[in-house]
């Protein structure tokens, strides 16, 4: 496998079960220990969470995060999330704000990223992603 940034559509298919996910998560985690994603996806997770009141879930979401990498948002990712989001207003292919953040995470730590939007992030130039659901 690629080292890779899971989106947050990825952390929440691993917090559902999704047997494809545990299965390339397990495969992940024996090549690279632990799985990486950033702190934006945290934030994302976080306030679904806290939104629907799951407190319990939050308290699992907590432990999870101490045994995996949460990348920072720096200023080489800031960067790169600009020149990405430049690149997609040029050519009339905007995505949602956080996916050009994490595009520029991604970017910045030259990793893949795991997501089940493709759609959105196919449009980035030199941005591998692969779906972990199939």
């Amino acid at each position: 496998m690629t080292p890779t940034l899971l989106d947050t559509d990825t952390l929440s298919f691993f917090n559902k079960q999704h047997p494809a996910v545990i299965t390339n998560a397990a495969v992940y985690r024996a090549q690279f220990g632990q799985l990486v994603f950033s702190e934006l996806s945290y934030y994302e997770v976080t306030r679904g969470l806290k939104a629907a009141g799951a407190n319990a879930r939050l308290r699992r979401f907590e432990q999870f995060c101490l045994a995996h990498r949460i990348l920072p948002f720096t200023r080489t990712a800031a960067v790169a999330a600009a020149d990405v989001w430049a690149d997609l207003k040029r050519r009339g292919l905007p995505i949602g704000e956080i996916d050009t953040l994490l595009a520029g995470v991604a970017l910045s730590e030259g990793l893949a990223l795991a997501t089940h939007n493709i759609t959105h992030f196919s449009r980035i130039a030199g941005l591998p992603v692969v779906d972990w659901t199939v």
